[in-house]
């Protein structure tokens, strides 16, 4: 289905993708380029929340970014604009914690997302992969080429 969409985009030069990912999903999104694009406040204290409460070893600098940003997110409780640049702050954060998720074994136990987020597949990213777009076309039997 998300092939379909791909060659919508690529085809009607659309910017990106816009989802909603559901938890068990996050990682396999992820493994087709789909990147953390959350826009809500609480969406993105969830996201901070998931990343302070692993306790992974090769973890700990991520988790003391995230608990850091939740400081500071209570410090600046009613500046709207520095809530807003912690949305993409938090972002950046969370596709670090998912590409370094994504090199363990079986991420969605290890480290699991108990909430969906919203994510995004940019066009720049399907053309700058197209190889590896083109092999899932190409494995799912579809005549199509990025």
């Amino acid at each position: 289905m998300r092939l379909f969409s791909i060659m919508e985009m690529v085809e009607n030069n659309v910017p990106y993708l816009k989802i909603y990912s559901k938890d068990t999903a996050v990682f396999f999104h992820s493994k087709y380029r789909f990147v953390p694009a959350e826009t809500t406040f609480d969406g993105r204290n969830k996201i901070l929340l998931t990343i302070a409460n692993d306790n992974s070893i090769n973890f700990t600098d991520l988790k003391r970014m995230a608990t850091d940003i939740l400081k500071k997110i209570d410090f600046d409780i009613k500046d709207a604009e520095k809530q807003r640049q912690y949305c993409i702050q938090v972002n950046d954060l969370a596709k670090e914690y998912i590409s370094r998720a994504l090199q363990d074994v079986e991420p969605d136990k290890k480290h699991p997302f108990s909430f969906g987020l919203t994510m995004r597949l940019y066009l720049e990213d399907v053309i700058k992969n197209r190889e590896f777009f083109n092999e899932r076309f190409k494995s799912q039997g579809i005549d199509y080429e990025v």
